[in-house]
């Protein structure tokens, strides 16, 4: 196969697989919402950095990546074991990680730093592990790492899975302001801002105002 042909492919795979999620998203979750204000750089690599609740964190980095540039090219970090049970998800960018020991783990921030420098928004959930919400975060410095050897900024995003209300929860995110990653203290102000993040949605789903807060990236099928 030709490497124009096995990029072609790639491309119809990442586009059809894209709609896929949506679709998925529509079924189980009644609204996927973004805090109003919050959006993606429209241009250059990133790495982005999010708290990791749920077996759908990636896809609503995913949805969000390809939504803002969908000519930009999409990486997203995953443990071993997942890729491997998901091999296909190679094609959408993933790439796997050995967290067993930091010299292990060096070799996916160096490609993670690659794809950053060549134009990429580059996902990590720097927690390592499922955390429940409520549960203090717990970021590992590598996304620090890579942005800096890329010489791009850090993407900061929270993400919320509510009932409110209805028989399906709701996907809530608000996106954070650009960290530099060349700061002393790039790591504590990207968690900082992640947590930040998540108080206000707790705040916004108390104060009974997300409809106007909040705008509808992909809804439901659901009407319950």
């Amino acid at each position: 196969m030709s490497t124009w042909q096995r990029a072609n492919r790639n491309a119809q795979f990442y586009a059809g697989f894209t709609r896929y999620v949506e679709w998925l998203v529509s079924r189980h979750f009644c609204v996927m919402r973004v805090r109003n204000g919050s959006k993606l750089p429209t241009r250059g690599g990133y790495i982005g950095v999010a708290n990791h609740h749920s077996w759908w964190d990636g896809f609503v980095a995913l949805i969000l990546h390809r939504r803002e540039n969908d000519k930009r090219p999409f990486s997203i970090m995953m443990s071993d074991r997942e890729l491997m049970r998901f091999p296909y998800f190679r094609m959408l960018g993933a790439f796997s990680v050995d967290a067993s020991s930091v010299r292990a783990a060096r070799e996916s921030i160096v490609y993670a730093a690659e794809e950053a420098r060549a134009g990429a928004g580059v996902w990590l959930l720097p927690d390592g592990i499922l955390r429940p919400p409520q549960t203090p975060l717990a970021f590992t410095a590598g996304f620090v790492h890579a942005a800096r050897r890329a010489d791009v900024p850090i993407l900061p995003m929270a993400m919320r899975f509510v009932f409110l209300g209805r028989r399906q929860p709701e996907i809530l995110v608000a996106i954070g302001e650009l960290v530099d990653a060349h700061r002393l203290d790039a790591q504590l102000v990207a968690q900082r801002s992640v947590e930040s993040l998540l108080q206000q949605i707790d705040e916004d789903c108390l104060s009974g105002t997300l409809d106007a807060q909040y705008s509808a990236v992909v809804r439901g099928r659901s009407k319950l």
